[in-house]
């Protein structure tokens, strides 16, 4: 039998290189939203990966996770507006 240990440190100083890439990681879930509120979730990826590529400079890997996270995002509230929960609306990142 295996066991995991999950330990949550906190850091004494803040990696500015993290929160840089962090913001600019909200930048792109931002500008992925408007794009799927607008037009809908078929090809996300499609869709935005040049912006996040050029404008933002954000790697492959951190564009693909950018329209993964936005796609599931509009998924789960796709579901909650069929049921009736909430209506459709721009999701924001902070």
């Amino acid at each position: 039998m295996q066991l995991t240990k999950t330990i949550i440190l906190k850091l004494d100083a803040p990696d500015n290189y993290l929160q840089e890439l962090l913001s600019v990681f909200s930048q792109g879930m931002n500008y992925a939203s408007q794009i799927v509120f607008a037009n809908g979730n078929d090809r996300i990826q499609k869709a935005t990966y040049r912006h996040l590529r050029n404008e933002l400079n954000l790697k492959s890997q951190m564009c693909c996770n950018v329209a993964r996270q936005v796609a599931g995002a509009y998924k789960t509230l796709q579901e909650q507006v069929v049921i009736g929960q909430t209506k459709w609306q721009t999701i924001a990142s902070k």
